[in-house]
């Protein structure tokens, strides 16, 4: 089953004390892959056009494949990073 290995990275975060906090020390709302990107130096665009775009059809356009392949990858980073801080495997934009 896909989903007994996905990980919840808000939660993660939580657990490891990794909470992307403004400049003033305050969490506003849950961390999201954009927010928790943000540890590794990283800026997601999240175009709404694209994040609202119908998900369901076949096939995906070349936004919505490159946005889901944007995010595996910073996902993967952003877990590498919070459970071995310092050992994440690098980042660039995404």
């Amino acid at each position: 089953d896909a989903a007994a290995d996905c990980v919840e990275l808000g939660a993660v975060a939580r657990l490891t004390g990794r909470l992307p906090l403004d400049d003033a020390g305050h969490l506003h709302g849950p961390p999201g892959l954009s927010r928790l990107a943000e540890l590794l130096g990283v800026s997601m665009a999240k175009p709404r056009a694209v994040t609202m775009s119908h998900w369901d059809r076949v096939p995906l356009s070349a936004d919505q494949l490159g946005y889901a392949a944007a995010d595996a990858a910073v996902s993967r980073l952003v877990a590498a990073e919070l459970l071995f801080p310092g050992e994440g495997g690098g980042a660039t934009d995404a």
